[in-house]
């Protein structure tokens, strides 16, 4: 019965089984494999589902549970490092995917998974080193991922190095989003319009952001994405009035992200709206301060 609820992949079920054989005297070591695989794959579930409620601190315990009984468990690693990404705790998820590349050396997505923590903790150089040791094949792959080739030409402009930064946006660009991206799901149009943004074609990415709106009125990042490209068009006026339009829920998760609150002052300061302004850059100010950081320059 335990080993027929493991192939249900019922694993409470089958630890309940594997536990009273172990009672009644099968102590033997396909039996004591058997209970210890169930109790790992049990945990992994309650991760898995404490993540989908977006109990993150749960499924986090959990995932680290699960390594516990199995250290170099790709699936384990792989979760535990992208709730760390969904958490913002980027210098940990690349720690984590630094020991997942050590089991899966040639794992694209954990290749992909450590140059992106690193740029998004804003660690440059570690990114940029990071690219330069994938694997051909992995190498290969990522120059088709329109996430990472963005990512790559922003770094490109942070340090200055505009035409490597141009030669990987036009390499970006040439990649196939046929109807100007009209026919790709959400999550491919945000990754277009990123590009677009990157290649200062703020008219066609407000476009797309406009579409994805469309299907999708909370789309949090479609919501920043427009207002940032009218912004960068010079149209402040316009990009006040979509944020005045942005769901309360969506306006309220914005606000948590400091980079964002920064351009909405600079937006109302344009605006000659000088008290809002100032209360949304002291709001980021606090919020960068928190995380342990100090408010940008800007």
């Amino acid at each position: 019965m335990g080993f027929l609820r493991m192939q249900q992949s019922n694993f409470g079920g089958a630890m309940n089984y594997l536990t009273q054989a172990e009672q009644n005297g099968f102590k033997d070591s396909i039996v004591t494999e058997a209970l210890a695989t169930s109790r790992f794959w049990y945990t992994m579930s309650e991760a898995s589902q404490a993540f989908d409620e977006n109990q993150l601190d749960v499924a986090a315990n959990k995932y680290r549970a699960a390594l516990i009984m199995r250290p170099h468990s790709q699936e384990a690693l792989n979760g535990l490092a992208g709730l760390l990404t969904k958490q913002e705790q980027y210098e940990a998820a690349a720690a984590i995917y630094d020991e997942l590349i050590k089991v899966q050396p040639r794992s694209s997505g954990a290749w992909r998974g450590l140059f992106l923590a690193y740029a998004r903790d804003g660690q440059n150089q570690k990114a940029l080193a990071t690219s330069a040791r994938f694997p051909a094949q992995v190498k290969v792959g990522l120059l088709k991922d329109p996430e990472y080739l963005r990512t790559l030409a922003t770094i490109y402009h942070a340090e200055n190095r505009n035409a490597d930064a141009e030669r990987v946006l036009a390499q970006a660009l040439a990649l196939p989003f046929p109807n100007n991206g009209a026919n790709l799901k959400a999550d491919a149009k945000l990754q277009y319009a990123g590009i677009l943004m990157e290649a200062k074609r703020y008219q066609q990415a407000a476009a797309i952001y406009a579409q994805i709106l469309s299907d999708d009125s909370g789309n949090l990042s479609a919501w920043m994405g427009i207002v940032s490209a009218q912004h960068e068009l010079g149209q402040d006026n316009q990009a006040i009035a979509a944020v005045q339009k942005m769901p309360p829920a969506s306006y309220e998760a914005a606000l948590n992200d400091p980079g964002f609150l920064s351009m909405l002052g600079s937006m109302y300061q344009q605006a000659n709206q000088f008290e809002v302004a100032q209360g949304l850059l002291e709001r980021s100010a606090k919020i960068q301060i928190a995380a342990g950081g100090h408010p940008s320059i800007p």
